[in-house]
């Protein structure tokens, strides 16, 4: 859904950033910042049962379309709104902040950009191209999803890719799943001379739709659908002495509310059999 692939081929932060963006693939989109979390909440239709101050407006309606009245991108997860804009909090390995927004809509589809703020010198800007089908949504370039920022000398081609990251519909006891593969070529070069890495990547996303369930975090209380996704991420890596295979696995509860869009997830993964630090998202404020 969101994202949660971590690369063997990144460290640092750049590794921390992986695990986290994965929690972000399939959800929503940053530059454009989105309101504080003091500011007020604004949208097309009365998702949250109640605001941070309690005041009721009603319980979730039906996603609206896209700003530009294109009804293919009618999602039940995410509103596709030309300048609709989210703002995250992401606890766990580490701490930062996370801005989305979807900077413009065409008839086939639309942009979504994420800022990931760790502080002052690590804010990282992606950029990706979703496409909408009679309202299922598909990330045409999940890599910006895969990896916590762009790596000088690399290259990534996607080379296949089976089913929707977001579903056109959605309710309890249905499911869906997504596979794609991925070539990622990196060059190296030290005092040693050049050398060329070469991953192949294949993922493999499971998702289940549990029921309608109420959530409060900082941006209000929200009638929101409860997800579980299951993520598999199996990466062969080849360099010029030798071949790795390594094994990365995630498990997500996410809520989603119409007309908002994600507002919480719990995410817990494995790299190799071994767990990682549980990280959660949580929505702080939003704009439709």
């Amino acid at each position: 859904m969101i994202t949660r692939r971590f690369s063997p081929t990144l460290t640092g932060l750049a590794s921390v950033l992986t695990m986290l963006v994965f929690i972000l693939s399939a959800c929503t989109g940053g530059s454009a910042p989105a309101s504080s979390a003091s500011g007020s909440n604004s949208g097309p239709g009365p998702a949250p049962i109640s605001n941070a101050g309690g005041t009721t407006s009603g319980s979730a309606s039906t996603p609206v379309s896209s700003a530009s009245g294109n009804g293919s991108c009618t999602n039940p997860f995410l509103p596709v709104v030309a300048g609709a804009s989210w703002s995250y909090s992401l606890t766990g390995a580490v701490a930062m902040t996370v801005k989305q927004s979807i900077p413009s809509v065409s008839a086939g589809g639309f942009t979504k950009q994420e800022l990931y703020q760790l502080n002052g010198s690590d804010d990282i800007t992606q950029t990706g191209q979703w496409k909408c089908d009679q309202g299922a949504l598909t990330d045409t370039n999940p890599l910006s999803s895969d990896y916590g920022y762009p790596k000088a000398n690399t290259t990534y081609l996607l080379t296949a890719m089976v089913g929707p990251s977001l579903p056109a519909s959605a309710k309890p006891g249905s499911s869906w799943s997504q596979t794609y593969k991925v070539l990622i070529t990196s060059t190296v070069t030290s005092s040693a001379g050049t050398a060329t890495n070469i991953t192949d990547e294949n993922v493999s996303e499971s998702c289940n739709v549990i029921g309608m369930e109420s959530v409060t975090v900082a941006a209000g209380t929200f009638n929101a659908l409860h997800v579980t996704c299951n993520t598999s991420t199996s990466a062969q890596i080849t360099s010029t002495s030798q071949s790795v295979l390594s094994v990365y696995t995630d498990q997500a509860d996410e809520w989603y509310a119409a007309n908002v869009g994600l507002v919480k997830s719990n995410d817990q993964g494995t790299i190799n059999n071994v767990a990682t630090s549980p990280s959660v998202l949580e929505l702080t404020a939003y704009k439709i």
